[in-house]
């Protein structure tokens, strides 16, 4: 049974002296289970050059069936967790217990109410304090279970 998903999508332009600048797009799909570092993972990868690179349709029907229906049952056996008073790691390094959250890297511990809705920004959740602008922590959707962090904060912070 999978226990996580990550995806992303990236493009790195590489810029050459004499010749015109190269796009390498790169998009990547992983569910697995859990150690992250050494358990059964299935990984897909798309990759496409160009400025203007369209989606590949089989990245994007895997996102759209982990939203559907492996995300859904994710955030909901979390939260069950997270309800009996366990505190679970998601995005690879970021506790969510029914106090709050914190990290160990950045350190920092705190309160639902002292944070911020998380916001999605170029491939990444991040995190901040509650009326300030800087991130507290900033996560890759392609890290395990990232993508469940807005709903998962969603229903804790009420």
């Amino acid at each position: 049974m999978v226990e996580w998903v990550g995806y992303s999508a990236s493009r790195v332009a590489q810029r050459r002296f004499l010749f015109p600048t190269f796009y390498d797009n790169r998009w990547t799909f992983d569910v697995g289970r859990y150690p992250y570092h050494g358990g059964e993972k299935v990984a897909v990868s798309f990759s496409k050059g160009g400025r203007h690179a369209e989606q590949p349709e089989g990245w994007t029907f895997l996102v759209d069936l982990s939203r559907r229906y492996l995300e859904p049952r994710l955030r909901d056996e979390l939260l069950a967790r997270v309800h009996r008073g366990e505190t679970v790691t998601v995005g690879g390094s970021v506790e969510m217990n029914r106090d709050g959250i914190s990290c160990v890297k950045p350190r920092f511990s705190l309160p639902w109410n002292a944070v911020s809705p998380p916001t999605l920004q170029n491939g990444l959740i991040v995190i901040a304090r509650r009326g300030v602008a800087a991130p507290l922590v900033t996560v890759p959707l392609g890290h395990p279970n990232a993508v469940l962090i807005p709903d998962l904060y969603a229903a804790l912070a009420r």
